[in-house]
């Protein structure tokens, strides 16, 4: 959801690259009880991955990650986790995870 007040060619553009970002990540298993597996596929990093509860605390943060890397979700509390992923300066995509114990 986003504003534009001048061109909205930038902020459709935006929202199209958001769209084709998500669609070449994927995070499996999710709901997760252990350990998650997060796939970056065609996208050149290295990337870094915060993950953030859901009043936005940063609970994880991982840099330099490559094409996989897994998330260690068994020390973390019940419920929605959001993972914010970007290449260093540009934000990529937010992935949803919901961990259950």
């Amino acid at each position: 959801n986003e504003v534009c007040f001048e061109d909205c060619s930038d902020c459709l553009e935006a929202s199209i690259n958001k769209t084709l970002f998500a669609n070449l990540v994927t995070l499996a298993p999710n709901p997760s009880n252990n350990v998650s597996i997060v796939t970056i596929n065609s996208l050149n990093g290295p990337f870094t991955i915060s993950v953030k509860d859901i009043t936005g605390r940063t609970v994880m943060n991982y840099t330099n990650v490559e094409a996989s890397m897994s998330i260690q979700t068994s020390s973390l509390n019940s419920g929605i986790y959001l993972l914010n992923i970007s290449n260093g300066t540009n934000f990529l995509t937010t992935l949803k995870l919901q961990v259950n114990h």
